[in-house]
C-alpha cells in the first residue's frame, strides 16, 4: 500500500523519494505527517522528527495534524520533555493544562495558569498537586493576581 511505502521510505530517510509518491499519488498533508511522526516515534528517530518538524512549521503554520497526535506519540513512547515542548506550543489553556497536569509538570502548568491569570486553573491545580514547594508557589502567584 501507498501508507507502507512511505512508512518504509521514512524509516530509512528516504524523504526525498517519499515526497515523489506524495505528490503523484497526491498524498494528504494529514495523512503524510501522521505517518511520518508514527513511522520516526516507532523507530526511536526523534532528532529526525523534531528536525523535521521545526523545518516544516512555524507559529503561524503549525502542523496540519495540530501537535496533540505528536504530544500523544511523545508520552506514549516515554519521552516526557518532548511532549513537554509541544505542549507549551499548544494555544488552548484548558488542553494545555490537562496535559500538563496529566504527566505531573506541576511547574509547567503552574506557569502557563499564571501567564494567563487564570485563578480557577491555579486553585484547580492547587487541589490536585500534592508537592509543597509547587503549593507555595501557587498561593505566593495568587496573592499577586
Amino acid at each position: 500500500s501507498v501508507a507502507e511505502t512511505l512508512r518504509i521510505l521514512f524509516e530509512y530517510d528516504k524523504l526525498a523519494q517519499a515526497s515523489e509518491i506524495k505528490k503523484e499519488l497526491e498524498v494528504s498533508d494529514k495523512l503524510w505527517w501522521h505517518l511520518l511522526c508514527d513511522t520516526y516515534a516507532k523507530a526511536d528517530k526523534w532528532s529526525a522528527l523534531e528536525e523535521y518538524i521545526e523545518k516544516n512549521t512555524s507559529k503561524r503554520n503549525p502542523p496540519p495534524i495540530g501537535y496533540l497526535f505528536i504530544i500523544e506519540l511523545c508520552v506514549q513512547h516515554r519521552q516526557t520533555d518532548r511532549a513537554k515542548y509541544y505542549i507549551s506550543k499548544l494555544h488552548d489553556l484548558h488542553e494545555k493544562l490537562e496535559w500538563f497536569c496529566q504527566l505531573k509538570l506541576w511547574n509547567e502548568a503552574v506557569d502557563a495558569a499564571y501567564a494567563e491569570k487564570a485563578v480557577d486553573a491555579l486553585q484547580t491545580i492547587q487541589r490536585t498537586c500534592k508537592d509543597q514547594a509547587v503549593l507555595r508557589k501557587i498561593e505566593q502567584l495568587l496573592e499577586k493576581l
